[in-house]
């Protein structure tokens, strides 16, 4: 079972690590090497905890020898309470298909139904879409997404009623 916590700010180290791994081992086969070293090239700088506005959460692998919760960073997700916009779902490569993503958007959906949010909306990359699909998420249309530097990435406006 996957341990999802909120997150800490000695967590910062590993989230930067787990983003850059993801969008590297995840997203590569679906945008040129020029987006996929923008998008990755973070640093713990990039990321805060707390962030203002959003709630961050944190998935630990399970680890070995029987313990539930080996106490590695697994995976991420980030949630605008205020908004009602999923800002992150990020999953290491090496945890992926094992439900980590599927147990962070459990636990954002879940804090956006207590706060009796009625939907929420999300920019989803390429290879994420089919992530969000699965999990009753429906695409409202193609869209841009800007990074930092000004490199764009193509992805899916998506939206889910709770």
């Amino acid at each position: 079972m996957v341990l999802v916590r909120e997150a800490e700010p000695s967590d910062v180290q590993a989230i930067a690590a787990v983003h850059a791994a993801s969008v590297r081992g995840l997203a590569a086969a679906h945008y040129d090497d020029e987006r996929i070293a923008s998008w990755s090239d973070s640093s713990a700088d990039d990321f805060s905890i707390p962030d203002d506005g959003a709630q961050v959460v944190v998935a630990e692998a399970p680890g070995s020898g029987g313990s539930e919760a080996g106490g590695e960073v697994a995976g991420f997700g980030a949630i605008d309470l205020e908004s009602g916009e999923v800002r992150a779902v990020y999953v290491h490569p090496d945890h992926a298909g094992g439900g980590v993503g599927s147990a962070i958007l459990r636990e954002l959906e879940g804090r956006a139904r207590e706060q009796g949010l009625p939907d929420l909306h999300l920019t989803a990359s390429l290879n994420a879409v089919p992530f969000y699909e699965r999990h009753g998420w429906a695409s409202t249309g193609p869209t841009v997404h800007e990074i930092d530097d000004g490199v764009e990435l193509e992805a899916v406006e998506m939206e889910k009623s709770l």
